[in-house]
C-alpha cells in the first residue's frame, strides 16, 4: 500500500510539473510578446524626439534667417534653377556685420536615398570652395535650411550641386541645380 501510494504521488507531482512547466512557457512567450511590443514603441517614440529636436532647430534657424534679414547690412541673394521653371529653389540671406548666413533650399530631387548636396562659393579667382554640404529631407517636408558662414568678400556667386567626391576637390561634375550672383556692395 506505501508503494502504491508513493506511485500515486510520483504520478500526481509529474502532472502538476508538466503543468506548471506549459504555464511558465505560455508566461515566457506572453513576456517575449510585452518586450518586443516595449521595443516597438520606444523605437517610435526615439524617432518622435529626433522629429521634435529637427523642428526645433529648423524653428531656430528660420528664426536666424529673419535676424539676419533685419540687419541693417543684411542681403538675400535667390538661387534659380538654370531653366527657371523647376521645382527647386533656393535663399541665401547673410550678414557680414552678424557673421551669420543661412541657406534655405526647397523642392530638391528625392532620387537617393540620402543624397548629399553642396553649396560651394565661386570666386572672382580660383577654384570653387565648399561652403556646406547638406542633405535633402524627406518628401513630405521638403525645406531645407542650413546655417553657413557668410560668404568672404572676393565670393562672386554661389551654386548648389549634387555633392560628391570629384566635385569636392573643385572640380565641376555636372550643371548646379542653383546658382545665385552676389550683387556688389558700394564701398563707403
Amino acid at each position: 500500500m506505501a508503494v502504491a501510494i508513493a506511485i500515486a504521488c510520483a504520478v500526481v507531482a509529474m502532472e502538476m510539473a508538466g503543468e506548471f512547466d506549459a504555464r511558465a512557457s505560455h508566461f515566457r512567450h506572453r513576456a517575449d510578446q510585452l518586450q518586443a511590443r516595449l521595443g516597438r514603441i520606444e523605437e517610435r517614440l526615439t524617432m518622435a524626439d529626433h522629429e521634435v529636436t529637427e523642428m526645433r532647430r529648423q524653428a531656430e534657424v528660420r528664426e536666424r534667417f529673419n535676424r539676419i534679414l533685419a540687419a541693417p547690412d543684411g542681403q538675400l541673394v535667390r538661387l534659380e534653377a538654370p531653366d527657371r521653371r523647376g521645382p527647386i529653389h533656393g535663399a541665401l540671406a547673410f550678414s557680414p556685420r552678424l557673421a551669420q548666413a543661412v541657406l534655405e533650399v526647397t523642392g530638391l530631387p528625392q532620387s537617393e536615398a540620402q543624397q548629399r548636396f553642396a553649396l560651394r562659393w565661386i570666386r572672382r579667382q580660383g577654384a570653387p570652395s565648399l561652403a556646406a554640404e547638406f542633405a535633402a529631407r524627406d518628401p513630405g517636408q521638403p525645406d531645407v535650411v542650413v546655417e553657413v558662414a557668410p560668404p568672404s568678400p572676393e565670393v562672386t556667386a554661389m551654386v548648389i550641386d549634387p555633392a560628391s567626391p570629384a566635385a569636392s576637390s573643385g572640380k565641376a561634375i555636372a550643371p548646379p541645380l542653383l546658382r545665385g550672383e552676389l550683387r556688389k556692395t558700394a564701398k563707403r
